[in-house]
């Protein structure tokens, strides 16, 4: 419990800092101050790092703002994956053109598959999602974002509708 709680506020301290750098620099020092081998250590900065440059490109890319929900506080959002980061090579896990900007609902409904958009930008929405949790959520097929799309993008996407969203 008391591990719990400073993980907390650590977590809260990480949160506070505004600027990616000052995070990963955060990061890279609590790796490097554990006791785990220098092999791992290498490992895991040069990971964090390049997720922390995705995240600040996916920002840059879309104006630090969600494509669905026009939410432009930096806490509030999610850099997230088209091809989900698990199943991604080394160089699609920071490819700028595997991720969208979006608020965390729509990175979770993203994530799950209950949503995916069409090479326009045009928001489908699963079946699983319901009708009252449509209204709650404010989204439906109606809805077209931009993408800003590239063609490499695009294949990512077709991928996400294909493999990851649930019809």
């Amino acid at each position: 419990n008391m591990y719990s709680n400073s993980l907390k506020q650590y977590r809260y301290y990480v949160l506070s800092c505004s600027d990616v750098e000052d995070i990963e620099m955060k990061i890279v020092e609590q790796i490097e101050a554990s006791k785990i081998g220098h092999t791992e250590k290498e490992t895991i900065i040069k990971a964090r790092i390049g997720q922390g440059q995705y995240r600040k490109d996916i920002l840059e890319k879309y104006q630090n703002c969600c494509l669905v929900t026009g939410i432009d506080n930096v806490k509030l959002l999610v850099a997230s994956h088209i091809k989900p980061w698990a199943i991604c090579s080394n160089v699609e896990r920071i490819d700028v053109n595997n991720g969208l900007l979006l608020s965390a609902n729509m990175d979770r409904l993203f994530d799950c598959g209950l949503i995916t958009f069409n090479n326009i930008g045009k928001m489908f929405v699963s079946s699983f999602v319901g009708k009252e949790n449509e209204k709650r959520l404010r989204i439906s097929q109606d809805i077209i974002v931009d993408l800003k799309h590239t063609d490499k993008l695009l294949e990512y996407l077709e991928y996400h509708q294909d493999i990851l969203f649930v019809k």
